[in-house]
């Protein structure tokens, strides 16, 4: 006959057992899971515009980026390493921040050459910088945006431009979405100095 009280014994001693490796191994864990588990990188400034912008930048295109319609722009950065802008004439600025005025003028769509640079709180290995160009849909409700293409960057270092996909160059996004980007990272003039 086995001793009843031998059981018990055994019973805690494994769960005693239990509870001190889960204590004892909880910190090591949290150590390894905040290491595995970035921070995020934070985009701390974008410039859109017709002139060089003064300062360092840590990632700089110069290249046919800008329509001459273009007055203002908004970004989104997407881990691990996609920094998406969408510039916006003057009727799409309207439609997104009635508020403001801003002034029409005659402009063609034409891209012309400007600069795009970006910070980051700590530079991304690989960044693809994807701009699109918007105005307003004739569907109430939308932004329409046409990709420009994307600017590829790898360690710091620029490494190429790839066109747009000519059958996926073209999206019509819900005001809605353009106005959570804009909550989140405010929208910026371009500058045209």
């Amino acid at each position: 006959m086995t001793n009843p009280l031998k059981n018990k014994v055994v019973v805690l001693l494994l769960v005693l057992f239990v509870v001190i490796m889960v204590l004892s191994t909880t910190p090591w864990i949290n150590k390894i899971s905040e290491s595995i588990k970035s921070e995020g990188l934070n985009v701390t400034a974008v410039y859109l515009g017709t002139t060089a912008p003064n300062g360092t930048w840590q990632f700089k295109v110069e290249d046919r980026i800008l329509t001459d319609c273009a007055v203002a722009y908004v970004y989104n950065y997407t881990p691990p390493g996609k920094l998406i802008v969408y510039e916006m004439d003057s009727k799409a600025f309207r439609v997104i921040n009635p508020s403001e005025e801003m002034p029409s003028f005659e402009c063609s769509g034409e891209l012309t050459y400007g600069y795009l640079t970006a910070n980051f709180t700590e530079p991304p290995n690989t960044l693809t910088i994807d701009v699109w160009v918007g105005t307003t849909s004739t569907n109430d409700g939308y932004i329409y945006f046409r990709q420009i293409g994307d600017w590829m960057f790898i360690n710091g270092s620029y490494v190429g431009y790839k066109a747009p996909s000519l059958s996926n160059n073209y999206m019509l996004m819900p005001l809605e979405e353009l106005e959570k980007i804009t909550n989140s990272t405010g929208i910026h003039l371009v500058n045209r100095r």
